[in-house]
């Protein structure tokens, strides 16, 4: 049987106004997530303006604030916070909790303030399928404020983005903590793909606790090396595998604008992982 479509694709009988109804039950077409490291850096700024641009193309598109520390996209669009995240962790709940703006096509998923429990997406065990649900949500455009840190949450976002773009300004602070969160991010990573062979898993946290500090993807697969050619394979396919994006903001003068080109040539030489520059 060949693999290739047939020349009718799709099928006749899906006329416009079923295509639509198609796409939108696939939930969103593109995942985009705007982190990375130091707050303050411009994290909302980068994604709330991405989330106007493709609205002002004509594209369907949802903002979500996910930072867990100081949400306030909301204040950005002139609507109001939620006083508690939604009922449950359900597509319906999501779409029920969302805010239209003033921008045509563009609603927010405001952060939830004053709640007396932590949302749901931050619970043990629930992140996985809290994401499930947002990314079915009916859109063309999710555009995902991740806020600032490596925790978990923020690194499962990123990591489960079509896009994950980190944001970084020109002072030594922000660009360490940008490497910091590349280095967290391929630990999670790493795990995750042995979460169903402890004893590799084993071997992986050994080699960590042994290094005593967030090692650098190589760093940690020359030492697994020694033990096990066989993991320390698996490892580098995992770093491979990484791909992220790059922008810097607050550029000022000549070397503030070269300065994605240099993370990402360092991060690809020193850490074997892919890292885009995507503009300033």
């Amino acid at each position: 049987m060949s693999d290739s479509l047939p020349p009718s694709f799709p099928p006749p009988s899906l006329g416009p106004d079923s295509l639509s109804e198609v796409e939108a039950a696939r939930g969103a077409r593109r995942m985009l997530a705007v982190g990375g490291g130091r707050g303050g850096a411009g994290k909302s700024l980068v994604a709330q303006n991405l989330a106007v641009y493709f609205a002002q193309l004509g594209k369907s598109v949802i903002l979500v604030d996910l930072d867990p520390t100081g949400a306030n996209l909301h204040a950005q669009f002139g609507v109001t916070a939620h006083a508690n995240p939604p009922g449950d962790d359900s597509t319906e709940e999501l779409a029920k909790a969302l805010v239209p703006t003033f921008v045509p096509g563009l609603s927010i998923l405001p952060g939830p303030h004053d709640a007396i429990e932590p949302p749901l997406q931050l619970r043990a065990g629930r992140k996985s399928r809290w994401l499930s649900k947002l990314k079915a949500l009916p859109c063309d455009y999710l555009v995902i404020d991740v806020g600032p840190g490596h925790a978990h949450l923020a690194l499962d976002v990123m990591l489960a983005a079509d896009i994950g773009i980190c944001v970084t300004v020109p002072e030594p602070p922000a660009i360490e903590a940008t490497y910091r969160f590349l280095r967290a991010a391929y630990r999670r990573k790493l795990r995750r793909s042995l979460v169903k062979d402890r004893f590799r898993l084993s071997l992986v946290d050994r080699a960590m606790k042994e290094i005593g500090r967030l090692p650098s993807p190589l760093e940690l697969i020359r030492l697994i090396a020694k033990t096990d050619r066989t993991l320390a394979e698996l490892a580098w396919a995992e770093a491979t595998r990484m791909h992220l994006y790059l922008t810097v903001n607050q550029t000022r003068v000549r070397t503030d604008l070269e300065l994605a080109g240099a993370m990402c040539g360092l991060a690809k030489r020193h850490y074997g992982i892919q890292l885009d520059e995507l503009g300033w």
